[in-house]
C-alpha cells in the first residue's frame, strides 16, 4: 500500500471520529437611559476661584445582559462617556481604578533549611575462636534554620478608568473576577465642571465588549468585539423641566429625520439627488452634492432658512419638513446654555 494511501485512509479516520462542539462566541448587549439628571455640586473655595463656573455630578446607569456565551469568556467592558459639543469637562469620576486580590489578608512564607553531622568510630575484634566483639561510638549533631515572614497577596486589576479628550470625557474598563460579575446595572459618576448658565448638554455614552472568538479545526482563539452600542444621552440641571423637554424633543426630531431619510432613501448620485416618489418611479433633481446630514447639519449651525426656494425644489416634502423640525429643536437646545 503507498504512502497515499495512508493518508487517504487516515483522513477517512479522522473524518468519522466527532468532533467536540464548538462553545458559543458571547453576545453582549448594552443600555442606557436616555436621559439624566444633574445636581449642583460647587463648593464656596470653587465658586470664589471660579465665578464664571459650577460643577454638577451626573450619575449613569449602564446595564449589561450577556446574550449568548460564557462570561469567563468575556475579557472586559469598556464605556466612554464625552461631552458631544465639549462643554464639560471631567474633574473626578467614580469608579476609580480598583485592583483586588482572592486571598483576604498577608500571604504567609515559611523556609527551612537543614545541616546534619555525624562523627561515629567502628572497633572490630577477634578475641579468640569463639568469641567476637564490635564496639562503636558515634555523634549525630543536626540544626535547621526557619525563615517565616509575610507578603501582600498578588493582586488582579478589576476597574481602570481616566479622562480622554482633554478631560472632556472619562472611560472606564471592567474586567471579571470571582468576587464580581460583568453582568447587570451599573453606576458611574462623573464630576463635570461646567460654565455657570449652563442647563443641559447631550452626553455620548459608548459601550463596548470584547470577549474570547472560539475557532474550529484547532485554529488560535482570538480576541474580538462581541457587542457594542453608542447612546445620546440627554442631561440636564435637577429640576429643569424646561431643559428636559427641550432635549426630549430634540431626540424626537433627529429620530423622525433619520426615518425620514430612510423611507425616501436620500441620496447623491453622480451629482444630484436620488429618491423614489410613491414607492416606483426614481426622480431626479440636480444640485450640489451635498449629502442630507450634512445639509441638516448646516441648516442648523448657521440658521438658513429651510423654506429657501431651492430646498423646496431639490427636496421630498417630508424630508423638507423633518429637517425644519430638527432645526428649531437643535436652535432650542442652543438656547438653553445662552448660545
Amino acid at each position: 500500500m503507498t504512502h497515499v494511501h495512508y493518508r487517504w485512509i487516515a483522513g477517512m479516520l479522522l473524518a468519522l471520529v466527532p468532533l467536540a462542539p464548538i462553545a458559543a462566541n458571547p453576545y453582549v448587549q448594552f443600555d442606557v437611559a436616555d436621559s439624566v439628571s444633574a445636581r449642583e455640586v460647587s463648593t464656596a473655595e470653587f465658586t470664589a476661584a471660579n465665578p464664571g463656573e459650577k460643577l454638577v455630578e451626573v450619575a449613569f446607569q449602564i446595564s449589561s445582559l450577556i446574550r449568548q456565551g460564557r462570561e469567563t469568556d468575556v475579557n472586559h467592558f469598556l464605556y466612554r462617556v464625552e461631552s458631544t459639543q465639549h462643554r464639560a469637562h471631567v474633574v473626578d469620576y467614580l469608579p476609580r481604578t480598583q485592583v483586588a486580590s482572592p486571598i483576604v489578608g498577608p500571604v504567609a512564607v515559611e523556609r527551612k533549611n537543614g545541616r546534619g553531622t555525624t562523627l561515629g568510630v567502628s572497633i572490630n575484634g577477634k578475641y579468640d575462636s569463639r568469641v567476637s566483639g564490635n564496639a562503636s561510638a558515634g555523634k549525630n549533631k543536626t540544626s535547621e534554620l526557619r525563615v517565616r515572614y509575610e507578603m501582600l497577596p498578588p493582586k488582579e486589576l478589576l476597574a481602570a478608568s481616566g479622562t480622554i479628550n482633554r478631560a472632556c470625557g472619562v472611560y472606564f474598563k471592567l474586567r471579571p473576577s470571582k468576587q464580581t460579575s460583568l453582568e447587570g446595572a451599573r453606576e458611574f459618576v462623573c464630576v463635570l465642571r461646567v460654565p455657570s448658565n449652563w442647563r443641559a448638554d447631550v452626553m455620548t455614552v459608548h459601550c463596548e465588549a470584547v470577549g474570547l472568538r472560539r475557532h474550529s479545526f484547532g485554529a488560535a482563539d482570538t480576541l474580538a468585539i462581541c457587542g457594542s452600542a453608542d447612546f445620546q444621552v440627554a442631561a440636564h440641571l435637577q429640576g429643569d423641566e424646561e431643559a428636559k423637554k427641550a432635549l426630549a424633543e430634540l431626540f424626537a426630531a433627529e429620530a423622525a429625520h433619520r426615518y425620514a431619510a430612510g423611507r425616501h432613501r436620500v441620496q447623491v448620485k453622480d451629482g444630484h439627488y436620488v429618491f423614489p416618489m410613491s414607492g416606483r418611479a426614481t426622480i431626479k433633481k440636480y444640485s450640489d452634492p451635498v449629502l442630507p446630514s450634512s445639509l441638516a447639519r448646516y441648516l442648523t449651525e448657521r440658521r438658513v432658512p429651510v423654506d429657501a426656494k431651492d430646498l423646496k425644489t431639490r427636496l421630498p416634502a417630508t424630508y423638507h419638513k423633518s429637517i425644519g423640525r430638527l432645526t428649531a429643536a437643535r436652535q432650542a437646545a442652543h438656547r438653553l446654555n445662552g448660545s
